[in-house]
């Protein structure tokens, strides 16, 4: 979080425990997650449905400020390959309508994908499905989805490119994978 600290002085950074996180509309799933990847998930809707802003997983790596990018911007997200979008990074003003729709849509997304992925339930499938669906609406909300190689220059399955540079990124995702049991 340092690189973010360094490239936006002026942003307010939380981090957000147990200990600080507000009851949640989807609090019930929230509590019965087998993971913290599924309890990150849903905080992190529910957090940018509520207070907008910028959501980072603690292992993006900022090489250059966000904020010109952001301009004039409501929603956000990025490619991680040619096919999903990835959640990692993402944000938007507060009381958004596409994450209060992703936020809406986690019951039926559960209790319909019983046995599914984290992925499938609450992940970048479901997410990605959710804001395609939404983008393909002529009247939707207007949502910005940036290519792969401004916030995820290398994919998870090439570890070996971490120390890279990557002069077109705003930053690096580095699939750290903590949220995993080791």
């Amino acid at each position: 979080m340092q690189s973010w600290r360094r490239h936006h002085p002026s942003w307010r950074i939380v981090t957000w425990t147990d200990h600080n996180l507000p009851p949640l509309r989807n609090q019930a799933y929230f509590d019965r997650a087998t993971s913290l990847a599924q309890r990150s998930d849903i905080a992190r809707y529910e957090l940018l449905a509520r207070f907008g802003g910028v959501y980072l997983d603690t292992d993006m790596e900022a090489f250059r400020p966000i904020d010109a990018l952001l301009e004039g911007v409501e929603f956000f997200c990025a490619y991680e390959d040619e096919v999903w979008l990835n959640i990692a990074i993402l944000g938007c003003l507060a009381h958004n309508g596409v994450m209060r729709t992703l936020v809406g849509e986690l019951p039926a997304s559960f209790e319909g994908n019983v046995g599914a992925s984290i992925n499938e339930q609450s992940g970048p499938q479901f997410f990605t499905q959710v804001v395609n669906r939404l983008r393909s609406d002529p009247g939707g909300a207007p949502v910005a989805v940036f290519p792969s190689a401004l916030f995820y220059p290398y994919h998870f399955s090439e570890p070996h490119r971490a120390g890279e540079a990557f002069p077109d990124a705003y930053a690096a995702h580095h699939w750290s994978q903590s949220w995993k049991v080791k």
